[in-house]
């Protein structure tokens, strides 16, 4: 992996990673939204580091990209976390349109109304830019005017929260 310095902080080089989306190249889209979800402090990322392993530029085997899906979805705030685990009631390679999802999330009670002059479906739409952002969830199709009309679950993602919906016992799984 490639870096690059940019003042006191040290940021991971996405320029020399392929677009193909196999799960070594996933991976390290997944590793760069965590740390890009993290303070500039260069121990934390040493730390989210070493919590992955260092076998993974050499051998990206699927118990470290298990770890790294971990480690993404312990970072969460508890109302993305539970807004992610919803998502394992679609089926694999399911494309999920945004509108559908986000009232689903209000009905489910997992959107709350956090701003006054925010209604529930805009902060729906803000936890799904978030997941999107973290790279736990993926663009299916965009509109013309390039908003976003529907998602899916990358599969290794969907297999992680499907045993994480499990262990939790959820009222939907």
């Amino acid at each position: 992996m490639g870096y690059e310095t940019m003042g006191d902080t040290t940021m991971f080089s996405t320029r020399e990673w392929p677009e193909k989306h196999n799960h070594h190249n996933y991976s390290h889209t997944t590793i760069s939204s965590l740390l890009a979800n993290k303070s500039g402090n260069i121990k934390e990322w040493d730390d989210i580091c070493g919590s992955i392993g260092s076998g993974l530029a050499s051998n990206p085997s699927m118990d470290s990209m298990r770890k790294i899906l971990l480690l993404s979805y312990h970072d969460l705030p508890s109302h993305l976390k539970a807004c992610l685990l919803y998502l394992s009631i679609f089926p694999e390679d399911y494309e999920i349109e945004k509108e559908r999802l986000i009232s689903r999330w209000i009905v489910e009670d997992l959107v709350q109304q956090e701003e006054e002059n925010k209604c529930l479906f805009e902060h729906g739409e803000s936890y799904l830019n978030e997941l999107l952002n973290r790279s736990l969830i993926q663009v299916a199709y965009k509109n013309t005017d390039d908003t976003i009309w529907s998602c899916r679950v990358h599969d290794m993602v969907l297999e992680l929260i499907c045993s994480l919906s499990r262990e939790v016992l959820l009222p939907w799984y």
